[in-house]
């Protein structure tokens, strides 16, 4: 595991592609298109220039070639304000994801792991991962980093009036 750099936003780029590809084809209501890319982009070149706090951790296990990147972590604030909570200052994890040969290895974790302490140092108490329901393999990466349920979402359509509400 290693803190990205500038230099590998290339490779990342790659990766993003990847991660959103596949959620969508896995049903999630984010749409692979260039304006969700282009956010994805923009957040992940702010957390590695420091114009927004947050980290970029890079998963590497090693190959006959020497080590080679097959996930990536992007946690951190979300934009301004960095707002405090009850639980105190809160990062958001974007995106902790592994290449599908290498799932189940341990990557995610350590990814995450490794990103901990730099969180830490940037004032972070909390983090926050939503995973999708029926995502087994989030919900055990949540419980292993130990993670706890705080709340539920709910969605309505603001195209339709309430129910109950004239």
């Amino acid at each position: 595991m290693r803190l990205a750099t500038l230099e590998d936003f290339p490779r990342i780029e790659l990766m993003l592609r990847g991660y959103l590809s596949e959620d969508e084809g896995e049903g999630s209501p984010v749409l692979f298109t260039r304006k969700t890319l282009d956010w994805y982009r923009d957040l992940t070149r702010s957390y590695l220039t420091g114009s927004q706090f947050g980290v970029v951790v890079l998963g590497e296990v090693e190959s006959e070639a020497g080590p080679e990147v097959v996930g990536f972590a992007l946690s951190g604030e979300s934009g301004p304000p960095h707002l405090d909570t009850t639980l105190g200052k809160i990062a958001v994890v974007w995106i902790d994801w592994v290449a599908l040969e290498h799932r189940k290895s341990g990557v995610g974790l350590g990814m995450l792991l490794f990103g901990w302490p730099t969180l830490v140092e940037m004032g972070f108490d909390t983090a926050m991962m939503s995973v999708r329901e029926g995502n087994p393999g989030g919900e055990a990466l949540c419980k292993a980093f130990g993670a706890f349920p705080v709340e539920h979402h709910f969605h309505y359509p603001l195209k339709e009036t309430p129910r109950g509400i004239r």
